[in-house]
């Protein structure tokens, strides 16, 4: 059959699902071979690709005994990250805990006990409108704080290239 035909495709399409299937019971194996419960952390779930969501998938239905922990924001979530979500709900296999932002005297709170001293209102007030309210963040821009002097906050280096839409 020729290349692109439909015929080829649907061949393609078995092979990969073959190859999904055997890479998502080879993770449930590795996983229920342990004596103990197997605790898997996933960071910035909302960022996984339709695979790595399909294995998560896969894994939590499969009797494994992991436990999955996910994070991710709620905005700006695939499709396939919405459908996986609605599935696991339904089926009873996910717990969901949404942590709010952290509002401006949280933040604050917090900036002080990162640095370790009080601070000045204008210095909470001007991490917050670059943190928004986001507690990693809150704490970087807070390490990187010393020194400030009523003028811009100084936003560390391996933070420059987010934009406040990130976070």
């Amino acid at each position: 059959c020729a290349p692109g035909s439909p015929p080829a495709r649907r061949a393609l399409q078995r092979l990969f699902d073959a190859g999904q299937f055997r890479l998502h019971d080879a993770v449930a194996r590795v996983l229920g071979h342990s004596e103990r419960t197997v605790a898997v952390v996933l960071d910035d779930l909302h960022w996984a690709d339709r695979a790595s969501v399909e294995l998560v998938l896969g894994v939590a239905r499969s009797s494994a005994g992991a436990l999955i922990v996910a994070t991710m924001r709620d905005e700006g979530l695939s499709e396939a990250l919405v459908q996986c979500l609605a599935e696991l709900t339904r089926e009873r296999l996910m717990h969901r805990f949404e942590l709010a932002r952290l509002s401006e005297d949280e933040s604050a709170q917090l900036i002080e006990h990162v640095v370790g001293a009080s601070i000045p209102e204008s210095l909470a007030a001007a991490i917050y409108a670059h943190a928004h309210g986001n507690a990693f963040f809150t704490e970087e821009l807070a390490r990187g704080a010393h020194g400030y002097a009523g003028g811009a906050v100084r936003i560390p280096e391996q933070l420059q290239p987010l934009s406040s839409t990130h976070y």
